[in-house]
């Protein structure tokens, strides 16, 4: 799924392409102002930015193609973005700004129940623990950006129950993501010294380790 300005879109419109062939891109859906895939969460069941600001978060049933049915989650005011659904697809986590900073929040899915704020002093960006009881986010200040685990009680309502600042450095908060497994984090690193210095010869890369348990056991003789 993907958003694309072409011939007949009205701005960003989202289009599906099978990766297993080379049949055409297919319009998903078309609304004024743009959109922008966020999730897609089961087989008939996407999840997509809308507007110009403010960003809604929207959804698109895909289970009846002749007849597409696209409402907000949940209608408000403030920008909504980055919204991600848990593993067994119960709830969601999203980040607002309607408090003026952005913070995460926890609501139910898909019927968007009351929220549940999970941030403290700004948030974005979170993820989900494979298990559906643990929020990862970042957050700003101080050197750098933290990444955050927000751990949860989800019954009968979801309750935070700790945050942990797990590591704080010069990342790029966009690019990164939680392992499938849940014991890694990919993440981009602000390479600063290219940033200060056009001249500087050192590129921006990914560097990606494999096995780096085994090299520690190699290391401590275990």
């Amino acid at each position: 799924m993907f958003s694309s300005l072409r011939e007949g879109t009205d701005a960003q419109d989202l289009f599906v392409k099978r990766l297993d062939d080379d049949t055409p891109a297919e319009l998903l859906i078309t609304l004024p102002g743009g959109q922008r895939p966020a999730q897609w969460p089961s087989d008939t069941l996407i999840v997509f930015h809308q507007g110009p600001p403010p960003v809604d978060l929207w959804m698109r049933d895909l289970s009846d193609p002749d007849s597409p049915r696209a409402e907000a989650y949940p209608e408000q005011e403030a920008d909504i973005r980055d919204m991600v659904v848990s593993p067994d697809r119960t709830l969601a986590a999203y980040s607002s700004d309607e408090t003026g900073t952005p913070e995460i929040y926890v609501r139910s899915f898909p019927d968007p129940g009351e929220r549940t704020p999970v941030s403290e002093g700004g948030g974005d960006f979170p993820r989900w623990s494979p298990d559906g009881n643990t929020v990862y986010y970042w957050t700003t200040g101080g050197v750098g950006v933290t990444f955050v685990a927000a751990r949860l009680r989800r019954e009968p309502t979801p309750i935070v129950l700790s945050r942990d600042s797990l590591f704080t450095g010069q990342y790029f908060r966009p690019a990164s993501d939680l392992h499938p497994a849940g014991n890694q984090v990919i993440v981009g690193r602000l390479n600063l010294a290219t940033q200060q210095d056009d001249a500087a010869s050192e590129p921006e890369r990914f560097i990606v380790v494999t096995n780096w348990f085994e090299e520690i056991r190699e290391r401590m003789g275990n």
